[in-house]
């Protein structure tokens, strides 16, 4: 939880996230960054997530500026779309996670 915070602040100052070492520990990630696609970014109700999940199963975190994670969600299938309706106008976070954690990435979703 902690590194997901960590990553999305990092994102934040810098734009985007592909780092050799976590910064924290000193100690080295081997990231890669995950190909996906995210729309309509801006987002009014329905967001949808593309990703290769031939080889590798995918998690998904859906979370608020300040680290509160809204949902967490697998992704099973290529092509995924999300209700995002019934939350708050804003701007999110999305970070994805292979399930061997080897490879991430993260994006900035603005919620009208």
């Amino acid at each position: 939880m902690k590194k997901i915070l960590f990553i999305a602040l990092l994102f934040l100052a810098v734009g985007s996230y592909c780092q050799d070492f976590d910064p924290v520990t000193g100690i080295e990630d081997d990231y890669e960054l995950v190909e996906f696609r995210v729309y309509p970014n801006p987002v009014t109700d329905f967001i949808t997530v593309v990703v290769d999940v031939r080889e590798k199963e995918f998690t998904l975190f859906f979370f608020t500026m300040d680290g509160k994670i809204i949902s967490e969600m697998q992704i099973t299938h290529e092509r995924t779309v999300f209700n995002l309706s019934m939350i708050n106008k804003g701007l999110y976070m999305l970070a994805i996670y292979s399930k061997d954690k080897k490879q991430a990435n993260l994006v900035r979703i603005l919620k009208l």
